[in-house]
């Protein structure tokens, strides 16, 4: 009978020496070139063999399970100061995770019809999403607290939910236009800083343009000649970060103030708020990027004054 040289399988191992990980590799003959006639000795030695390369392969995978209850498992400790720090951190947003959505829940609904500010009983309770805090109030108090001109949106509970509530406002009034007689009100649509659209009706005057009387109020407006829409100044200097630091288009912006408003929230006013991306492009946004030029460096009425093109560390010759 000739003899038939056998083939064997290398097989790594993955030994833990003080500490210490060590890799192993030895050769082994698969169990189905062994003889039948060699014993049951050698398959119960490539059995535990098999077993072992089994293990180490589940410990790898983090799915280690114990073959009696006399094994402990084993627990990676972390190696250094930053893993301890992360896996803690994990710790303590898992504890704390739940209770952030059950309080959030809570926010969600009304327990007992009562004004948080006049304490009285109303069927009609209302919040504005835009203070500091979220007090369910009547409707009074949310008058009180909103008399001046603000860019606020409110929600009314209605059918056991929250839904968006748009009560009329107040016309925006200057001081400087109470003695005029040439004054007129009309309707522009604002978008705040949030990228939402409010209908609001501002009172204009011949004696001044209507963009500065925009701008009296942190507004920026879309046309220089007779303009029906108006941003607010802190949403156009977020816009001008973003095409500075990540150059974000004005297109992908405009996009991303649809997608950040939620599913129920009306977002075109009218039709001037229909086209964002439009009004931003017609030489509105490069003519902001302008005026914030010249008002970080007024060089146009100091000349001695550096416009931030002078390098400090060069010499004058």
């Amino acid at each position: 009978m000739s003899h038939i040289k056998k083939r064997k399988v290398p097989c790594t191992f993955v030994v833990r020496q003080s500490g210490k990980k060590t890799t192993m590799t030895k050769s082994y003959t698969p169990l189905s070139m062994i003889d039948e006639t060699a014993g049951a000795t050698d398959k119960d030695d490539y059995k535990t063999i098999n077993a072992e390369v089994v293990n180490i392969e589940q410990e790898r995978n983090g799915n280690v399970q114990l073959n009696n209850e006399h094994e402990t498992p084993v627990t990676i400790e972390p190696k250094n100061n930053y893993a301890k720090a992360k896996i803690q951190r994990l710790n303590h947003w898992s504890e704390i995770c739940k209770k952030l959505v059950s309080a959030a829940k809570e926010k969600e609904a009304v327990v007992n019809f009562k004004c948080q500010d006049c304490g009285t009983e109303k069927v009609d309770l209302f919040r504005c999403l835009d203070c500091i805090s979220w007090p369910v109030i009547c409707e009074s108090c949310l008058e009180i607290r909103h008399q001046f001109p603000h860019l606020h949106v409110f929600e009314k509970w209605m059918h056991g939910a929250f839904i968006g509530y748009a009560p009329p406002t107040k016309p925006w009034k200057g001081r400087k236009h109470d003695m005029c007689t040439t004054d007129y009100m009309k309707d522009i649509v604002v978008i705040d800083d949030k990228g939402r659209q409010h209908l609001r009706t501002i009172q204009f005057c011949s004696c001044e343009e209507e963009a500065i009387t925009l701008l009296s109020y942190n507004l920026w407006p879309a046309s220089p000649k007779t303009p029906h829409l108006a941003f607010h100044i802190d949403l156009l200097r977020w816009l001008n970060g973003l095409l500075l630091e990540c150059h974000v288009s004005v297109k992908g912006f405009s996009e991303a103030l649809k997608a950040r408003q939620p599913k129920l929230y009306k977002m075109l006013v009218t039709k001037e708020g229909e086209e964002i991306y439009k009004s931003l492009m017609a030489e509105t946004i490069h003519q902001f990027r302008q005026f914030v030029y010249q008002m970080d460096y007024l060089t146009n009425n100091f000349p001695d004054l550096d416009d931030g093109c002078t390098c400090p560390a060069c010499f004058e010759v």
